[in-house]
């Protein structure tokens, strides 16, 4: 079965690789040989994310450890993964009519401007 994998970046970061000693992952090889069941056959892996805003990370070196990580996934053979980047932008709070919060204080949304009509 042909499979196309979708990841939002931010989530499996910071849902589940944060705090954990695996950041570099081949995210082709994972879903092909470990997550998914063997008769799939991934065509693609389709990776949303937003570069990290300095200034808002827990390590200063935290954008160039990204860039990097997404330059190796260019890189990495057999070059099924495609990168979807957005970028991030800090929302301020409102309220709507019934004076209830819409969005919770210093809570970022991701915006993707795709490059390619693709999904």
């Amino acid at each position: 079965m042909r499979t196309i994998v979708y990841i939002d970046g931010y989530n499996l970061y910071y849902g589940l690789l944060r705090r954990s000693p695996y950041k570099w992952l081949d995210l082709f090889a994972l879903f092909q040989n470990h997550v998914l069941n063997p008769e799939a056959e991934v065509i693609e892996v389709r990776y949303y994310t937003a570069p990290v805003l300095g200034r808002l990370c827990d390590h200063p070196a935290s954008p160039q450890r990204q860039r990097l990580y997404l330059q190796a996934l260019r890189k990495m053979p057999p070059r099924k993964v495609v990168i979807i980047e957005g970028r991030l932008e800090l929302s301020t709070p409102t309220f709507d009519s019934s004076n209830r919060l819409s969005l919770a204080p210093q809570k970022f949304r991701s915006i993707l401007y795709l490059k390619k009509n693709r999904c």
